[in-house]
């Protein structure tokens, strides 16, 4: 298996076009599973992913962590990309019967945002 992330990882919403990329070269070395970073949103688009703010946010809704949203109404990645970017990245691996796993935090999120009383 190999750890596909590190801490400092390039922010931006690139890292899953990365993993997708190396999945080729992975695949002729004999690599057989790819560790993922956590996928789900964390407090801002630096977090890497350990103090989640929503579970269900990959990287395809408009919000950047609890009730700030861009105003546009288009999504917001996570530090490491979008869902779909997840998903194409997942799919570049698993059909070169390589196995991925997402490293995943439960029972712990960051806080909400600071509101005056």
């Amino acid at each position: 298996m190999l750890q596909g992330f590190y801490w400092d990882v390039t922010p931006g919403g690139v890292w899953y076009d990365s993993l997708a990329i190396k999945a080729p070269g992975l695949s002729s070395i004999g690599i057989d599973a790819v560790w993922f970073p956590p996928p789900a949103k964390g407090d801002g688009q630096l977090n890497v992913g350990y103090t989640p703010y929503d579970y269900y946010d990959l990287g395809e809704f408009d919000s950047q962590s609890g009730d700030v949203t861009s105003g546009t109404g288009s999504f917001i990645a996570t530090r490491y990309g979008t869902r779909e970017k997840l998903e194409a990245a997942i799919e570049a691996y698993q059909s070169r019967g390589i196995e991925v796993y997402a490293d995943i935090v439960l029972n712990h999120r960051s806080g909400g945002l600071i509101e005056p009383n």
